[in-house]
């Protein structure tokens, strides 16, 4: 949460899905595998969907989840996803 709040307050676009021509998340990068899941998901429509994050942190995340979803409607947040993201 004090992560998400911090780069909020650092004026990060809310509803930014990352860049499509950005790093390539594979088997040889740690985690890349699960968070290829995420590509072109909007930060409100993943924080909407809490056990998607669960699957990463191995916690319950559901009460966090609220809390942000909260701060990113504040700052202007959709909820969306896209198939193939572009610039």
């Amino acid at each position: 949460m004090v992560d998400v709040r911090a780069l909020l307050e650092a004026n990060a676009d809310p509803n930014s899905c990352g860049e499509a021509d950005g790093i390539e998340c594979g088997p040889d990068t740690g985690l890349g595998v699960k968070l290829t899941t995420l590509h072109g998901k909007s930060p409100l429509h993943v924080a909407e969907r809490p056990e998607v994050l669960s699957v990463f942190y191995k916690k319950d995340l559901i009460g966090e989840m609220g809390e942000i979803r909260e701060l990113l409607i504040k700052k202007g947040a959709k909820s969306f996803s896209v198939t193939n993201p572009v610039d």
